[in-house]
């Protein structure tokens, strides 16, 4: 009797766990090419959002042009995807002024000048990619430039960071580079730059701005390209090439749009310093999952995973060292699924929702 009200109880938190978190989910205008699945770069970052804890609404980027008058009132944030058509979002910043706060994989809209596309043009000021030319091996690399940013801190000036696991050079080559080349323009932070452009000043491929014309939103805008994502234009031969650097800068670069990471307001800073700095990663996973926490000093953690029906299916206890600590679950012992892991560490708790594929 005492074990069924025990699982009685951890199901009942468990649900009461779900549905808070649901409740308390942002809601993203998340744009993509066509049917969600058809790529699969849409596919892996729509489900990473919901992963992350937002909760994404799918709008076909023909659809998101053709939505005149859309109401941004319902809507936390927009992501978008790399797929989009560029003059499908146009109307996001020259029409709608910027509305929300943005995380942008495109980049460009339809605005094209000397085979150019141009993005964030407020009359002054403009942003263009970099003119028709063949892609390189050194296109899937980019190389930090500023780590003082929240998006980059956890590298350091100089890394190159693989953001494509595309090992056949087919799968960038014929395509346009993936830098963003200034005009008039002031940013707040150039993040990275591609390493086919390192020496080019003017040349980059990730940046932010913390505002652009009348709207106060912050924008980050990263200049990849979907078959660096994808491994091919076609859709039968989909590919998933992003790599766990990929999805760390992009969780990031939600975080801070988003939420307001890396300010004294900022949701994941107040749990750095009052918990443990729960981390989960890749998320979703098909391979290994790592978990990453802090502790304070030597002790004792316990971590135990649940399925959606509050039962347990894993169980792990592990020494602590002062500083990062790290438990790895095999992702292919679990079956496809929502999973919930509870960390447990010197009377405190917390909880991770973990996505297995």
């Amino acid at each position: 009797m005492k074990k069924l009200y025990a699982r009685f109880c951890t199901t009942l938190l468990i649900l009461v766990l779900f549905f808070t978190y649901g409740a308390s989910q942002k809601s993203i205008l998340f744009v993509g090419r066509d049917n969600i699945g058809d790529w699969q770069s849409d596919r892996d970052l729509y489900d990473s959002l919901e992963a992350w804890g937002y909760a994404p609404e799918y709008w076909e980027s023909p659809e998101f042009q053709e939505g005149v008058g859309l109401d941004y009132s319902f809507y936390d944030g927009a992501f978008f995807s790399e797929t989009v058509d560029s003059k499908n979002m146009a109307r996001f910043g020259t029409t709608d002024d910027y509305p929300l706060p943005c995380v942008n994989m495109e980049g460009w809209t339809a605005v094209e000048t000397n085979d150019r596309w141009a993005w964030l043009s407020d009359y002054t000021t403009e942003l263009f990619q970099t003119a028709d030319a063949g892609g390189t091996e050194d296109d899937k690399t980019i190389i930090i430039q500023d780590n003082s940013h929240y998006i980059t801190e956890i590298f350091n000036v100089g890394d190159q960071i693989t953001w494509s696991g595309a090992t056949d050079a087919t799968d960038i080559a014929d395509n346009r580079p993936v830098s963003i080349k200034e005009v008039n323009i002031t940013y707040s932070n150039k993040l990275a730059v591609a390493k086919s452009h390192s020496s080019m000043a003017d040349f980059w491929t990730m940046l932010t701005v913390d505002e652009m014309g009348a709207s106060k939103n912050k924008m980050f805008y990263w200049g990849v390209n979907n078959t660096g994502l994808n491994g091919s234009d076609n859709v039968a031969t989909d590919k998933s090439l992003g790599t766990t650097e990929f999805f760390q800068i992009v969780k990031r670069a939600c975080e801070w749009a988003f939420d307001d990471a890396g300010s004294s307001t900022s949701v994941n800073e107040h749990r750095d310093l009052d918990g443990f700095a729960l981390v989960t990663y890749p998320n979703p996973a098909s391979d290994r999952v790592t978990i990453r926490f802090k502790s304070n000093g030597p002790s004792s953690a316990r971590a135990t995973l649940y399925n959606i029906s509050g039962q347990q299916v894993g169980k792990f206890q592990q020494s602590t060292v002062p500083g990062n600590n790290f438990i790895y679950l095999n992702a292919d012992e679990y079956g496809a699924g929502v999973y919930y892991l509870r960390l447990e560490m010197n009377g405190d708790t917390e909880y991770a929702k973990i996505v297995i594929q």
